[in-house]
């Protein structure tokens, strides 16, 4: 059938592609503006380049995905267009006409769509006023957010909706967005994870046979591969504050509007397919939050303890230190789309052990680390 094999993957690289190529235009475009506005990102201690460098790579990241969207509603809601596309592309009626969202389905994506301006707006007044900006400011953008999603649809439903639901909706929300706030340390570092999370989860949807969320999934990953060059091996534009947390709220929204039950059943696959995609920056900021206990030093304040600090004090250049977390990334979330299929203990034992192995390397790293700063 036309929305199997090659041709629906040829239809979500054409999304990529598409939206890769309008990022890339754009990040340039947004830098200029950020220089003019003065919203850069200055030479300090913790910081590795010695020039001022724009922070608005994420407004070209999040304009790209508003546009995508956008797009897909005016095609997908205008039959005249459809028809046009169809006259111009006949192998795509089929695919077209398999594509029929309801009232619910454009919900979840304006919702989707609004909580990631919010926070990117949150985001935006971080970067502008800097240290100054109350974290809980930023926790409070990010929970109203999570509200907004969960009222538009995009939420947990392991307890039948109920309030179990929505504080694990806000939990998640939460988590995934920090920890893609707290990750972006390194150029390429967040953009890398992002992309390969995409990448991970399109995987799980195109198996289902998800195409709406598949094609939102392609053109976020588009949109972040766009942005990537400008971004790694050396910065030439930050994501920001602002485009960090963007990153992360969408692919916890994008994660819970999947679906990841098969005709045996649920499982544990709904829990673990998100959580092994998404488990190295979940990991990283687990690692920082209990260093940071224990070492009894404010949460809020940015230090150089994270794994790829550690990764960097061994001896690697910062962009292996960034290639090793995308090999880390790829390896844990790899086996997320076989998992839909697996009996329970098997979806447990493949998250044990990614979790195990993320544990092992962080202690290996980390003592190392340790032992190289007292020698």
């Amino acid at each position: 059938m036309v929305r199997d094999g090659l041709s629906l993957a040829s239809c979500f690289a054409l999304v990529s592609g598409a939206a890769a190529v309008t990022s890339a235009l754009a990040t340039p475009v947004f830098a200029r503006w950020a220089r003019r506005a003065g919203l850069v990102s200055r030479p300090g201690p913790r910081r590795d380049h010695q020039e001022e460098i724009p922070l608005l790579g994420g407004a070209a990241i999040l304009g790209t995905f508003l546009l995508g969207v956008g797009g897909a509603a005016l095609v997908l809601t205008t039959p005249g267009i459809r028809a046009g596309i169809a006259d111009v592309l006949p192998m795509s009626s089929e695919l077209l006409a398999s594509v029929s969202p309801g009232a619910a389905t454009w919900t979840a994506l304006s919702g989707l769509c609004g909580a990631a301006i919010l926070v990117f707006l949150f985001g935006l007044a971080d970067d502008r006023v800097g240290d100054s900006f109350s974290p809980w400011k930023k926790v409070a953008g990010q929970g109203v957010g999570a509200v907004i999603l969960w009222m538009s649809g995009v939420r947990s439903d392991l307890f039948d909706g109920g309030a179990m639901d929505f504080v694990l909706t806000l939990l998640w929300v939460l988590a995934v967005t920090n920890a893609f706030n707290l990750l972006d340390n390194m150029d390429g570092l967040v953009a890398g994870v992002a992309a390969l999370s995409c990448s991970l989860l399109l995987s799980v949807a195109a198996g289902q046979g998800q195409i709406l969320v598949g094609g939102i999934l392609a053109l976020l990953l588009g949109a972040v591969l766009g942005f990537l060059p400008h971004n790694f091996p050396r910065a030439r534009v930050f994501l920001g504050d602002a485009g960090s947390q963007v990153l992360g709220l969408l692919l916890a929204g994008l994660a819970l509007v999947e679906s990841y039950v098969t005709p045996s059943g649920p499982g544990l696959a709904p829990v673990a397919i998100p959580v092994l995609v998404l488990l190295v920056p979940l990991f990283d900021t687990a690692w920082v939050v209990q260093r940071r206990l224990r070492e009894r030093r404010p949460l809020a304040v940015g230090d150089t303890s994270h794994l790829s600090h550690c990764l960097v004090r061994l001896g690697l250049s910062r962009p292996q230190a960034v290639l090793v977390h995308w090999l880390l990334t790829l390896g844990c979330g790899s086996t997320a789309a076989l998992l839909p299929w697996l009996p329970p203990t098997g979806v447990l034992l493949v998250l044990v052990q990614s979790l195990a192995t993320l544990c092992l390397v962080g202690l290996l790293v980390g003592a190392a680390s340790r032992a190289r700063q007292v020698g």
